[in-house]
């Protein structure tokens, strides 16, 4: 009677062991399916980015990037716009001075366009020597140049952007961070022992 009862609680202990197990597996396999990841092409990245800003950042599922990219790039346009205009505007009273026309031609086109460039009276404006309306007319043309600077740099770094994240996009960059401790073997010295040291993040 005594070896039965035991004979049952062994099986009892091994029923659950196994159905543990047979739990746990489906957990270590969840988990790998889980942290599996697409690659992503570092090529086509780079022409989706090339073609179209921000579209290499869709590509590479970092959707946060690429509204970064439109708003540089948008703000970036009406910098370029308005110092575009600014340039036209002081660059027409310059032609008007160099033609040695006469202030009164002048006048109404700053009170046309200039309030949104200038808060100094038409009448001031015209008043201007030829020698300050150009510098006005060169410090909003470099302004432009650099603007244009900055939009082809922006260009450029969305595009080595796109082109790192597909690079990265099959590494496991998950939180689990764990430390797997064994024993290392050395082939050329087989009587030595020691640990290794896995670490995986």
């Amino acid at each position: 009677m005594i070896s039965i009862c035991y004979f049952g609680f062994s099986q009892n202990d091994s029923a659950i062991d196994s159905s543990q197990q047979k739990v746990k597996s489906v957990v270590v396999k969840e988990d790998t399916l889980k942290k599996e990841r697409k690659p992503r092409s570092p090529m086509k990245a780079s022409i989706l980015a090339a073609v179209a800003p921000g579209a290499g950042q869709i590509y590479n599922r970092k959707y946060w990037k690429a509204p970064i990219v439109w708003g540089g790039a948008y703000g970036l346009y009406l910098m370029y716009d308005f110092y575009n205009r600014k340039h036209n505007f002081y660059h027409q009273i310059l032609i008007y001075k160099d033609r040695g026309g006469s202030d009164d031609y002048i006048i109404p086109y700053v009170e046309q366009y200039g309030t949104e460039f200038t808060g100094e009276s038409p009448t001031y404006v015209a008043s201007l020597p030829q020698s300050t309306i150009q510098l006005r007319n060169d410090g909003a043309r470099q302004t432009k140049q650099q603007i244009i600077m900055g939009f082809s740099a922006l260009y450029l770094l969305q595009i080595v952007d796109a082109t790192v994240d597909a690079h990265f996009s099959s590494f496991d960059i998950s939180e689990d961070l764990t430390l797997n401790i064994s024993p290392a073997t050395f082939q050329t010295a087989p009587w030595a022992q020691g640990v290794r040291l896995n670490f995986r993040f």
